[in-house]
C-alpha cells in the first residue's frame, strides 16, 4: 500500500511538472515569440527584402530585428565587419559567445580587411562566411552546416542626417528529424537575449566612440 501511494505521488508530480512545462512553452510560442523573432523592427521593415534572403530556399524561420543608432553608416560599419567569436566579440555575452574574452571597445584595424569568402567565427564548433559584402551597407553571413544551415545579414539604412537603423535577419532551414528541430528551439529561445545584448553593445560602442578620435581607424582603401 505504502508502495502504491508513493508511486501515485509521484505519478501526480510528474504530470504536474509536465504540464508546467506544456504551459510555458504554449506562452512562449503564443505571446514571447511573436515579439523576439522582430524585436525592434517596424512592419515594414520586417516585410522588406534584404541582402541574404536569396541564399536560403524554402526557409523554415527568418528573425529581423532593429535598433536605432545615432550615428552615420560608416562610423557603424568597422564594428560590424570586426565582429566574430575571439576577433572583437559579439558584444554580448563573453563569458558564453567570446569564450570569456572581452568584446572589444575600439576598432582594431586588422579585423577591418574582410572580404567575400572569408570565415567567420561563430563559436568554437560553428562558422560562417562571407556571402556578399557591401561596404557601409551590408554584409551577408553565410552556413551550410548541418542541422542548420542559413543566412546572417547585418544592414544599416540611413534615417535622416545623423541616425542609422541597424537591421539584422537571421533565416535558415531545419533538417526534418527531431534532434535537429529540439536544437533549433533551444536556440530559438535564446536567441533574443543574445541578439539583443549584442544590438545594444553595437549602439553603445558607436554612440561612446562617434567622437574620439583616438579610436577612429583609417579606411581608405580597406573597404
Amino acid at each position: 500500500m505504502g508502495f502504491l501511494m508513493s508511486l501515485r505521488s509521484f505519478a501526480i508530480r510528474l504530470l504536474a511538472i509536465l504540464g508546467i512545462v506544456a504551459l510555458a512553452i504554449v506562452a512562449f510560442i503564443v505571446m514571447v515569440r511573436p515579439w523576439h523573432v522582430r524585436w525592434g523592427a517596424t512592419d515594414a521593415e520586417v516585410a522588406q527584402g534584404m541582402a541574404g534572403d536569396e541564399v536560403v530556399g524554402g526557409r523554415d524561420f527568418a528573425f529581423t530585428r532593429a535598433i536605432t543608432i545615432n550615428a552615420k553608416p560608416d562610423a557603424i560599419w568597422p564594428w560590424i565587419l570586426q565582429m566574430g567569436h575571439r576577433r572583437a566579440g559579439f558584444y554580448a555575452y563573453d563569458w558564453f559567445d567570446n569564450g570569456g574574452v572581452r568584446s572589444s571597445e575600439v576598432i582594431i584595424p586588422e579585423l577591418q580587411l574582410v572580404g567575400i569568402g572569408d570565415v567567420i567565427p561563430i563559436s568554437s564548433l560553428v562558422k560562417y562566411r562571407v556571402w556578399s559584402i557591401d561596404p557601409n551597407q551590408a554584409i551577408v553571413w553565410v552556413s551550410d552546416d548541418e542541422p542548420i544551415s542559413g543566412s546572417w545579414t547585418w544592414s544599416l539604412f540611413p534615417a535622416g542626417e545623423s541616425e542609422t537603423r541597424l537591421i539584422t535577419r537571421m533565416s535558415g532551414r531545419v533538417e526534418r528529424d527531431l534532434p535537429a528541430v529540439a536544437f533549433h528551439w533551444v536556440i530559438d529561445a535564446g536567441d533574443v537575449v543574445f541578439m539583443r545584448k549584442s544590438m545594444l553593445g553595437i549602439k553603445q560602442r558607436v554612440e561612446g566612440n562617434i567622437t574620439d578620435t583616438s579610436n577612429a581607424v583609417a579606411l581608405e582603401g580597406v573597404l
